[in-house]
């Protein structure tokens, strides 16, 4: 989800089937010209304009991207809860719970803690909610997700002269 330039859905889709989802339409037409194919792999790679409040979302991932003999699937949003309202943020829990109805469904997440709001920021002018890890894993267990590791603090997403305070957990 917020699958931005694509880097990380490339990197996944060595090992994995993928699904890169951005709200951006530039977003998305960028990761499609970079698309590549890995030699060797019978992996799929694949982005879509979507945005995360469509109503519709669940159902699609269902009908148009998740393989019938697939059992699981992994939820992975880096940089993007704190980049959300609080809307989109209630419909992507409610996206992943709804994909668990289904699947055996692990989701990854990587967001800006309420710790970062006074750091230097590299680009100041980026939307940000600055979350509380603690509101977030209630949020995840409100939709039947248990913590299957969590890891805070600095040094884990160096940018330039920027040092985030993050907050990455793991949920079945």
């Amino acid at each position: 989800m917020g699958c931005g330039n694509g880097r990380d859905s490339r990197y996944l889709n060595l090992f994995n089937d993928v699904v890169g989802v951005d709200q951006s339409d530039e977003a998305i037409e960028f990761c499609i010209a970079q698309r590549r194919s890995i030699v060797g792999t019978t992996k799929t790679l694949d982005f879509r304009v979507l945005p995360v409040e469509d109503e519709n979302i669940c159902q699609i991932f269902k009908t148009e991207y998740i393989k019938s003999e697939k059992k699981s699937v992994f939820v992975y949003a880096r940089f993007f809860l704190h980049a959300i309202d609080k809307t989109q943020y209630a419909r992507f829990w409610d996206f992943a719970k709804c994909l668990n109805r289904d699947y055996s469904v692990s989701v990854g997440v990587e967001f800006r803690t309420k710790e970062d709001e006074k750091n230097f920021k590299q680009f100041p002018d980026h939307f940000r909610t600055y979350l509380d890890p603690n509101a977030v894993v209630a949020d995840a267990e409100l939709r039947g997700f248990k913590v299957r590791e969590i890891h805070q603090g600095y040094g884990l997403a160096k940018y330039k002269d920027e040092d985030p305070h993050l907050a990455r957990i793991i949920f079945d």
